[in-house]
């Protein structure tokens, strides 16, 4: 089965918790500027292969579904455009701190999400 290049399906996604607890306890991680809420956990592969991607988005810390799924959308998208460039990882894009000014379901702080996902993955694609 051939792949089309930018889409996002199955093949590129974590899929179980085992998956997701191997490349959290890697313990490689991206860190944004002192207050960004997202941090890139991530896992190199020796095999030769495509990019997969992982979002954890805790309820504790982003109380409206809809901006969850915002968040979770924005990552998507930012990695299924960066995918080809990304060296073979598996990649977990986490929230660990609450948004605060940043939970706002405007659309200029959706932009702000999306540059923050973007500058992580592009530090991802140049160590």
């Amino acid at each position: 089965m051939t792949s089309i290049p930018f889409c996002f399906g199955p093949e590129k996604r974590l899929h179980n918790p085992k998956e997701f607890s191997g490349v959290l306890l890697s313990r490689r991680v991206v860190r944004g500027e002192s207050d960004s809420p997202f941090t890139l956990h991530f896992r190199l592969l020796e095999k030769p292969g495509s990019s997969r991607l992982g979002v954890v988005v805790p309820k504790k810390l982003v109380k409206q579904a809809v901006l969850r799924n915002a968040i979770k959308r924005q990552g998507r998208e930012a990695f299924r455009l960066l995918a080809n460039e990304l060296p073979p990882c598996d990649v977990v894009l986490r929230v660990n701190r609450p948004l605060g000014n940043r939970g706002s379901s405007k659309h200029l702080f959706r932009k702000g999400w999306r540059s923050l996902i973007d500058d992580l993955l592009k530090r991802l694609v140049t160590p």
